[in-house]
């Protein structure tokens, strides 16, 4: 191979090295312009749900009884400690657990 085609194959190598970095950025730059394109569009739409949501919820002042008294028994058991039963194993002789004599 003579130092002119050599020569050839590195200015077509560096050329083509040129074309991918420029398609690199140019994907890029068009990927962040549809993610923002679409982080836009997905919050519009949230947002759309969320006031659609509010105005469908009833907002009147008359509470359900059912509801308060469910409400009611779940701030009891979380505000109840927890019940811990201690049970105490004996040890056999040899070290392992015994069985209990209930």
């Amino acid at each position: 191979m003579t130092s002119i085609e050599f020569a050839v194959i590195i200015a077509f190598f560096c050329l083509n090295i040129g074309i991918i970095i420029l398609g690199i950025s140019f994907l890029r730059k068009h990927t962040e312009e549809l993610v923002k394109a679409l982080d836009q569009s997905i919050s519009q739409a949230l947002v759309s749900i969320v006031e659609n949501v509010k105005s469908e919820l009833p907002m009147s002042g008359d509470i359900n009884p059912v509801q308060m008294a469910v409400a009611s028994f779940i701030q009891q058991m979380a505000n109840r400690p927890p019940e811990l039963k201690a049970q105490v194993i004996s040890r056999a002789e040899d070290g392992k657990f015994a069985k209990a004599l209930d």
